[in-house]
């Protein structure tokens, strides 16, 4: 078994038993040395030691909508699978209609949910029964004939990428794609919330950074006898302890140095008479 991790629990056994009577962090309890260093652990895990999830999700086809996996962080791309099991990318619409109408009672006040948010329909049109479709445009001046060639008229209707596009809903924790998405699932490469595990691992190569990382955010709430300078000094320390980690795990390696040196310089066959 390879031992390249290292996890949350046996951590903090180690951060206890390093601890000196001359330490600052010498009375803190092992649950408030854990809460601090899974506070460490979030925080490297967005900029050093993130993991990267690809999982194929489903497609509400009446709403044209996907719900997020429950530990998702952050996206890297959203795409869909062709003929060759290669993802391709679907394009980000900024512009997309994501509103909804407030619902109102009999007596025309708003409806609320449990948490006191007005509740909103889905929209599945442009307010006037014109169904919501942001590519249209790019079918109507795609089958322009010019001396018996078939295609798009020049200046308009370009950049249309015609596996669809999506917006993402912060507000209903979703992904809203295009009407008309005629894919039945899409694949969504994201960051993972490793913390979100009964006893969390992370890399060897960030330990030490964890270290500075949980005795800063252990005394950065402290008061007296704690000074200034002592909580400056942690944070300052964490931060370059943080890029030594980051630079350590994505260390390439001397072949994909050699590769990559090599990829600029291929030769040509030659052809010779």
């Amino acid at each position: 078994m390879a031992r390249n991790l290292v996890s949350l629990n046996a951590f903090v056994e180690d951060y206890m038993a390093s601890t000196s009577e001359e330490s600052f962090d010498k009375n803190f309890r092992k649950d408030q040395v854990r809460v601090a260093a899974l506070r460490a652990f979030r925080d490297m895990q967005l900029d050093s030691f993130n993991r990267i999830y690809s999982a194929r999700l489903p497609v509400n086809q009446s709403l044209y909508t996907v719900e997020l996996p429950a530990d998702y962080v952050r996206y890297t791309k959203i795409g869909i699978l062709d003929e060759n099991c290669n993802v391709i990318s679907v394009s980000i619409n900024p512009n997309m209609n994501i509103a909804g109408d407030i619902l109102l009672d009999n007596d025309g006040a708003q409806l609320l949910d449990a948490d006191g948010y007005p509740l909103k329909s889905e929209i599945t049109d442009c307010g006037d029964g014109t169904p919501l479709n942001p590519n249209a445009y790019g079918y109507v001046f795609g089958n322009y004939n010019y001396n018996g060639f078939y295609g798009r008229l020049y200046g308009w209707g370009g950049g249309n990428n015609a596996n669809g596009y999506y917006r993402f809903n912060d507000e209903e924790n979703r992904i809203e794609l295009s009407a008309g998405f005629s894919y039945e699932n899409i694949i969504l490469e994201y960051i993972s919330d490793l913390s979100m595990a009964a006893d969390p691992q992370f890399p060897v190569e960030a330990e030490k950074a964890m270290y500075s990382g949980t005795y800063h955010f252990l005394i950065q709430r402290m008061g007296q006898p704690m000074n200034a300078t002592e909580k400056m000094n942690a944070e300052r320390v964490y931060l370059r302890d943080k890029r030594f980690a980051k630079s350590r795990i994505n260390q390439p390696t001397k072949d994909e140095i050699i590769k990559s040196i090599y990829r600029n310089f291929t030769l040509s066959p030659r052809i010779t008479s």
